[in-house]
């Protein structure tokens, strides 16, 4: 949502989305018109939780032998999520002409200049992903590499938007995109999609008004599995997403059907066997089989838990040319860290990949090749012997809009003062201060924080929240202003009386200041330094005026 405010010297675009699209304005003077006649300019700055520190690349090791660690892409940005297409697949795809054949071929998602698309990699002149190759991809080149970018930003006329989960059936990419508007507020915007290759021709194969998450299709081509809160939607969950698995028709996403209650993840070892994890009630990620007699649509389906309680095991990949085993993601209680293992599903025991090469590095959303002598993964590159800092204080995105500059934020919950000429952001714990071009930043806060807000009229003024976030709304937590300009950096606390106050918004008078809370008593108190002479519940959502 975005609301513009234009007062006698100001236009202002606030935005406020789930993961901290926040505030930025600019002087009137600066909103000038450009060759286009796209009318006036201005910036955004957003903060993407953890996006920052993170550089994510994807990685292979051979499952008969897990000591050659090969990286895959090119170190360019953020990859991550890979499908090794079969031969078959290819085969159909016009796109990787007048070379010879290569070694490897990748599908992936990747963020190019803060755009999300699917590639398709042809790697030359290194070893086939096959017994005892040798990392020779640690220094990539343009001459060992093809890249094709298979799907864009093309469906939605050039807005940005998320993909994520690709595979290849023939000609047809299947993927997750959020290029489509459910209309309704609260509604993920995600959902499964075909695109043939060769004409460019896009059909949703998740039903209007559904979100459906983690494709998989089955080996056959006949079917696709999907995580989805189905006609529900989302309530709110956050640390285990209620989803079902549901499957449906390839073709055209036709007969769908909810096969499984209390799962995510699905990954098919063949047409009548999918593997997926759910939390138990004891408490542990494990991963379960699912099988029916036949084609899912008819007779019932059986399912079994599969790796045993003691660890967390999730994002499983079932192998499709040997059955006997499954790669999967693991969180053992003896490591703060994610990892990569394969389990043997015949003698149930596991066999640990990426602990001893890289046991200090979380490893996500394993993928198998076709002939199951290789299991793909991403990591962050930052974490290996080659990698150096990841962190960029603020990095300039392309913007979908010719006048509006689109900047991310190493911090959380950034602002522009009036002029436009400095951000204060928060970075745990702590308040900070910059120049808009990024430099001359400095601390204005040392305790813990969050959100903030430039006062329209007393030049230098920050209000922002101090206390402990996403807690009751018993906690203390109270709304505070600090002069940013004055040597000693002096604060004022404006909120007394306890409760949870929160997400301070002065008004472009100067008279009030607009915040949550957690009270449910309203007092009557005077705040001499803005001007507040009471205190106004608005509503019942607990939205006051000091």
């Amino acid at each position: 949502m975005i609301n513009k405010m234009k007062t006698s010297n100001q236009r202002t675009f606030s935005c406020f989305f789930i993961f901290n699209f926040l505030i930025s304005s600019f002087p009137l003077l600066q909103a000038t018109s450009d060759d286009s006649g796209g009318g006036p300019a201005g910036a955004i700055t957003f903060a993407t939780l953890g996006r920052s520190s993170y550089a994510f690349d994807i990685y292979a090791l051979p499952t008969s032998d897990p000591a050659n660690e090969i990286r895959l892409t090119d170190g360019n940005s953020v990859n991550f999520n890979g499908y090794f297409p079969s031969s078959s697949s290819l085969s159909m795809l016009p796109l990787l002409t007048n070379r010879s054949d290569p070694k490897t071929h990748l599908i992936y998602i990747t963020e190019r200049n803060g755009a999300s698309g699917i590639y398709l990699d042809a790697l030359y002149d290194t070893p086939s992903l096959g017994p005892g190759s040798r990392s020779v991809l640690e220094a990539p080149t343009e001459s060992n590499r093809l890249q094709v970018l298979l799907v864009g930003d093309e469906q939605a006329d050039g807005r940005v938007s998320m993909k994520d989960k690709p595979s290849l059936v023939g000609q047809n990419l299947i993927y997750v995109s959020t290029h489509e508007n459910p209309g309704v507020p609260r509604a993920s915007w995600a959902a499964v999609y075909s695109t043939r290759l060769t004409t460019g021709l896009t059909r949703r194969l998740t039903p209007k008004g559904v979100a459906d998450f983690s494709p998989a299709v089955s080996p056959s081509g006949v079917w696709t599995a999907v995580a989805s809160e189905g006609e529900r939607g989302w309530d709110g969950e956050v640390r285990e997403l209620a989803t079902d698995i549901y499957v449906f028709l390839t073709r055209d996403g036709s007969n769908r059907l909810k096969i499984i209650e209390h799962g995510g993840w699905p990954s098919w070892a063949d047409d009548s066997t999918l593997y997926f994890h759910r939390r138990c009630e004891d408490g542990w990620w494990s991963v379960f089989r699912a099988t029916f007699n036949g084609q899912p649509d008819i007779g019932p389906v059986v399912t079994q838990r599969v790796t045993p309680p003691g660890l967390h095991a999730f994002t499983p990949a079932a192998s499709t040319a040997n059955k006997s085993f499954i790669a999967l993601a693991t969180r053992r209680p003896d490591s703060h860290y994610r990892h990569i293992e394969l389990f043997d599903v015949i003698s149930n025991k596991f066999i640990e990949l990426t602990r001893a090469i890289s046991p200090n590095a979380h490893h996500y959303n394993p993928f198998i090749s076709p002939d199951s002598t290789w299991v793909g993964y991403h990591k962050c590159r930052g974490a290996t012997s080659d990698g150096s800092g990841n962190d960029l204080l603020l990095e300039n995105l392309r913007s979908p809009l010719p006048n509006i500059s689109l900047f991310r934020i190493d911090g959380d919950f950034p602002s522009y003062s009036p002029d436009g000429n400095r951000i204060a952001f928060v970075n745990s714990p702590g308040v900070y201060v910059m120049n808009s071009d990024g430099s001359g930043i400095r601390t204005v806060f040392t305790r813990s924080a969050f959100s903030t807000a430039w006062d329209w009229k007393r030049k230098g003024v920050v209000y922002t929240s101090v206390g402990p976030s996403f807690s009751s709304v018993s906690a203390i937590v109270d709304i505070i202003s600090i002069n940013v300009d004055d040597e000693d950096l002096s604060y004022k606390q404006l909120t007394l009386g306890g409760g949870n106050n929160a997400f301070p918004s002065p008004s472009p008078d100067g008279k009030w200041v607009v915040f949550r809370s957690g009270r449910t008593v309203v007092h009557d108190q005077k705040y001499d330094y803005a001007r507040i002479s009471q205190h106004l519940e608005l509503s019942n959502l607990g939205i006051y005026l000091l």
